[in-house]
């Protein structure tokens, strides 16, 4: 038997098969290693959930599966890796008791359109697995110290609605809770879920919340994240800056006052106010009193005055900058950070290359540039860090490639180009670090010969087309693909 035939076995022929037959092939799939198996069975015999229960794959998921047994869910749930179970929309609370893995794989059920007091219960006791009834937690960023990486995640994003007593159970779960898909809470579930201290609380799916209400939640432990949110009053405000937790996000928040920024930079954690396009330097003056972490992906540039003030900030995150002047990379080149991460930055003056240039911290990332001088090369090849990337820029002049040869870091990263020159390669190659060029397709015979000569540390696609002789042989051996 061959895995292909036992994949139909277990799917389309199932109706057409014996007992013996889907033993053998259920036998076979199982002992099948380092895989992912997917399971086109509307139902699951107690017999082939035993076997698979014992799988030796990494992921088993079953799309199509409607029902299973309480002695078929303790079974799979012996499975050591992930089991995904996204058509299941009900299960009986009886069930939930037997969801416990011991191995720590993750159980989907993407499906799942209620629970229940009792269900919820089981779910939340102190010991069991990983497990995912929505959406993954699309974002952590930060985790504050009471949300660990290691702890359990209960992902409940397909949940719509749920009773005031199942947010009494929720909030007693000792892990990360999501609850993305919430669009309102009662009163009593907000008092509950306040209660909440398992280290990570998501309710992205709540577009408003009565002060009343922020108040509360702002008492949870560890982590909240409201990135539903689109206004902030003053009151709100007030409740976000008095958390006491490690980790605040409010993603949705598109506009902030002076005054909601004076309130917000007295909360000690890590803030993300990634929605914002736009900060005013009052605003940027008051945030620069939170010295930990603070998120700021979503503005598109920056001034002088308000760039000055936010270097104060260690983790400081401004990465979605599409305008760089001189001025304002010159303050950015004083933050006492470790990597400066520009990602919509297409175009960078001369005058702001010389400036970051000066920048202390180990790495400058431009993901998206497009357009940049020889010059602002030149200047960019004296920065004393380890790591230079120049992302999807796809296109250097022989010049520039020898600029860059000059660079003293670690890792020089030139991935965007996918065709290069014999000059540029004899620029490119002088460089005594990591050179990464995984986006060339083809290199001649002289670019070989010359990064063999100079025993360039070099990191290519395992697609590029190398030419094939003794030489390139040896070269090969000696080169990072």
């Amino acid at each position: 038997m061959d895995k292909h035939t036992a994949k139909g076995i277990l799917g389309d022929r199932w109706g057409e098969c014996d007992a013996k037959e889907k033993r053998e092939a259920a036998t076979y799939l199982a002992n099948i290693r380092n895989e992912s198996l997917t399971l086109y069975l509307e139902t699951l015999s107690d017999e082939t959930a035993r076997i698979l229960g014992k799988a030796k794959c990494y992921e088993i998921s079953f799309p199509d599966l409607r029902h299973l047994s309480d002695q078929a869910i303790t079974d799979l749930c012996k499975f050591s890796g992930d089991l995904g179970l996204d058509c299941l929309q009900a299960l009986p609370d009886a069930a939930f008791k037997n969801l416990r893995n011991p191995w720590g794989g993750e159980v989907s059920l993407n499906g799942l359109r209620e629970l229940s007091p009792v269900a919820a219960r089981y779910l939340t006791k102190r010991g069991a697995f990983r497990l995912q009834l929505g959406l993954f937690l699309s974002r952590i960023g930060f985790f504050g110290k009471g949300c660990r990486l290691h702890r359990p995640t209960l992902g409940l994003d397909s949940l719509t609605t749920i009773s005031d007593d199942v947010a009494s159970e929720l909030s007693k779960y000792q892990g990360c809770l999501g609850l993305n898909g919430l669009k309102t809470l009662s009163d009593d579930a907000v008092d509950f879920l306040s209660n909440y201290r398992g280290g990570y609380l998501q309710l992205d799916g709540l577009e408003s919340l009565p002060d009343q209400h922020v108040r509360k939640l702002c008492s949870v432990g560890g982590a909240l994240s409201l990135n539903g949110l689109s206004e902030l009053t003053e009151e709100s405000a007030k409740a976000f800056g008095q958390f006491k937790g490690d980790y605040l996000s409010l993603d949705g928040i598109t506009a902030l006052t002076h005054k909601a920024a004076e309130s917000l930079a007295i909360f000690g954690g890590a803030l993300n106010l990634d929605g914002l396009t736009h900060l005013s330097d009052a605003a940027a003056a008051s945030l620069s009193r939170n010295r930990r972490r603070l998120n700021l992906n979503g503005l598109k540039e920056l001034s002088e005055t308000a760039a000055e003030a936010l270097v104060s900030i260690a983790g400081l995150e401004v990465t979605g900058l599409e305008k760089l002047t001189e001025s304002v990379a010159s303050h950015l080149s004083k933050w006492p950070g470790n990597v400066f991460w520009f990602l919509n930055l297409k175009v960078l003056s001369d005058a702001a290359a010389k400036n970051l240039a000066n920048f202390r911290g180990e790495a400058l990332s431009f993901n998206s540039l497009e357009d940049v001088s020889e010059n602002a090369i030149k200047h960019l090849s004296r920065f004393n860090g380890k790591e230079l990337d120049f992302g999807r820029l796809n296109t250097i002049s022989d010049l520039a490639a020898d600029y860059l040869g000059q660079f003293q870091g670690r890792s020089l990263g030139m991935n965007g180009l996918t065709t290069i020159s014999d000059q540029q390669v004899d620029g490119l190659s002088k460089f005594r670090g990591l050179l990464l060029l995984e986006g060339i397709t083809s290199l001649s015979d002289n670019s070989v010969r010359i990064f063999e000569e100079r025993k360039t540390n070099l990191k290519l696609s395992p697609f590029c087309n190398v030419p094939q002789n003794e030489s390139t042989d040896l070269w090969k051996t000696k080169t990072l693909f």
